[in-house]
């Protein structure tokens, strides 16, 4: 099952965006961080928890490296919502990616949750019903 969270309309807040990935994150091993290559604060942040991976995108880096809790700490509590270049951003990272568990897209406007037990997705349905208004998980 695959549940998708399109938040580019909700409010600028991203509580949720942290309870959900603090969730997920306990549950992953690695983590991936996609940035473009002018945004030289986000690079330098994420490569203080990991290292820069070879790859072919011209455009940007990939930080890969192993979930702390000091890694979790300082993604859910250095950054506020926000908006730039036309997004509601959740999250300074393009891209951030959990094992084969959590991707969060496009500065956390698009988030896909697979591979979780029914449990985790009750937990992440309570965080989103939680809010005002209340979200409702896609599911397919």
């Amino acid at each position: 099952m695959t549940i998708t969270l399109s938040t580019s309309n909700m409010k600028m807040n991203n509580d949720w965006w942290n309870q959900v990935f603090t969730l997920l994150a306990q549950k992953a091993s690695y983590f991936r961080v996609h940035c473009w290559n002018d945004e030289i604060d986000e690079i330098s942040h994420a490569k203080k928890f990991g290292h820069i991976l070879t790859t072919s995108w011209k455009h940007g880096v990939i930080i890969e490296g192993q979930i702390s809790d000091s890694f979790i700490h300082s993604i859910t509590s250095s950054y506020s919502a926000t908006q730039r270049n036309g997004y509601n951003m959740m999250t300074p990272f393009f891209t951030i990616e959990l094992d084969n568990i959590f991707s969060s897209s496009h500065y956390g406007t698009e988030v896909f949750i697979e591979n979780v037990t029914a449990d985790t997705i009750q937990d992440i349905d309570s965080i989103l019903l939680s809010l005002n208004p209340p979200i409702e998980l896609s599911k397919g």
